[in-house]
């Protein structure tokens, strides 16, 4: 049995519709915006949260460090000290000293600056302060009085072993040292007969601070208990003894405390990171390095996940560029299609009228007169005509038209006379 056109004309109208209704599934805009959102959020929580690890990394090498240099400086601390008592105590020293025998006393410490190459001079003074002997001998300085001096105030306050900042003695060659200075005291009686002292020399005392490896830009300071910088790498020791200027890491470290802080340090006012440890006996040790030095490694990281994040953007961003591109023709597609489904939907329609009409056995101009103005406006034409040809006489009956003047339109089609279209037939059979 033939299917009717308008059978088939409903197939293809319900493929298109399956071919307009299918993408509505995809939300593109949507999902564009909450992946784009869901980015920049892991952006910016992994970015913040990384500066924050390798910031605290930074500052907590250069506290090691820091703490590593305070272990050592404690130990040599300690160790001049325990030499200048285990002197002090020597038996026949001290019954020399209780004697006020200071040439005989001072004779028995000729070796050490030898041994000892720290120490660059020792000198006995007695118990209000006025020096006695030094070893090596250095002239104009015997019977000076140096109680004013920080060594002697130290010592005689209670009588122990006392370690004094650094201060540029009297004696030639005026030299910028520290002074160990302990009591003698009498065998039989205890009593404090005298004070031994021992100058250090600070570039071999400070010898050790060369080995550390502190990083690019950074220098070491060794700070004394009055906060002047006893020690700084890479400066000769004889300058001029550098005051240290007032920052949150100094009072921090004057505390007693340790960590590592940003403080302005340039002379153009850039930050500087401190990292400080206490040793012992008030003296300390800071570490201070341009911040742009200390935290190069972590700006370089940075840089590369900047790098990385801008090419994911530039991925993204093709992406979702190519992707709209894919769904604005997506969409003039489907608005192609919905017109179309539309003129399909209008000429299963009038089709279906017309199958109505010719199983009802309608006349052909009623027929046609129903139908013309629909197909004119569905085709879009300026005109729609319906003729009846009749191929064997090549005669053609003009039944109904939409689009023509008024006065045409009025005229009915049993008013026009049949005409024959002899060459037309012959046109359109050929």
């Amino acid at each position: 049995m033939a299917s009717r056109p308008s059978d088939l004309l409903q197939n293809e109208s319900r493929g298109t519709e399956d071919r307009v209704r299918a993408p509505r599934r995809y939300p593109t805009y949507t999902l564009a915006t909450l992946l784009l959102a869901a980015f920049v959020a892991f952006a910016v929580t992994t970015y913040g949260s990384l500066k924050r690890e390798l910031t605290q990394a930074a500052m907590a090498r250069s506290t090691a460090v820091a703490r590593l240099a305070a272990g050592i400086l404690a130990e040599r601390l300690d160790r001049a000290a325990d030499l200048a008592e285990s002197l002090a105590t020597r038996v026949r020293f001290a019954e020399l000293v209780a004697l006020g025998d200071w040439n005989r006393a001072a004779a028995i410490l000729q070796a050490v600056p030898g041994k000892f190459p720290y120490v660059e001079r020792l000198f006995l003074a007695d118990k209000s302060g006025t020096l006695q002997s030094d070893v090596p001998e250095r002239a104009g300085v015997r019977g000076q009085n140096f109680a004013h001096r920080d060594w002697y105030r130290g010592v005689s306050r209670e009588w122990k072993t006392y370690v004094s900042p650094v201060y540029r003695r009297t004696a030639e060659p005026q030299l910028n040292v520290i002074s160990v200075a302990t009591p003698v005291r009498g065998r039989d009686s205890g009593e404090v007969a005298g004070i031994l002292v021992a100058q250090l020399a600070l570039e071999v005392f400070f010898d050790w601070s060369n080995a550390i490896d502190l990083g690019a830009g950074a220098s070491l300071v060794v700070v004394d208990p009055r906060g002047q910088a006893a020690h700084i790498n890479g400066r000769h020791a004889q300058a001029p003894i550098e005051e240290l200027p007032a920052n949150a890491a100094l009072q921090q470290l004057a505390a007693g405390r340790s960590g590592a802080a940003l403080a302005p340090g340039g002379a153009d006012g850039s930050d500087w990171l401190y990292a400080f440890n206490p040793a012992n006996r008030g003296w300390g040790v800071l570490i201070r390095q341009p911040a742009a030095a200390a935290f190069a490694a972590r700006d370089s990281q940075l840089m590369l996940l900047q790098v990385a994040y801008a090419l994911f953007a530039l991925l993204a961003a093709t992406l979702v560029w190519t992707g709209t591109r894919v769904a604005m023709k997506r969409r003039d597609e489907l608005h192609r299609a919905s017109r179309s489904l539309v003129r399909h939907t209008e000429r299963l329609r009038i089709l279906g009228e017309i199958d109505r009409a010719v199983a009802a056995e309608k006349p052909a101009e009623e027929i046609a007169a129903a139908v013309v103005q629909p197909l004119r406006e569905l085709l879009d034409v300026p005109r729609a005509i319906v003729n009846r040809f009749d191929l064997q006489s090549g005669e053609a009956e003009w039944v109904a038209a939409a689009g023509l003047q008024p006065h045409r339109a009025e005229l009915q089609p049993s008013a026009i006379p049949q005409r024959r279209l002899a060459a037309r037939h012959c046109a359109l059979i050929r």
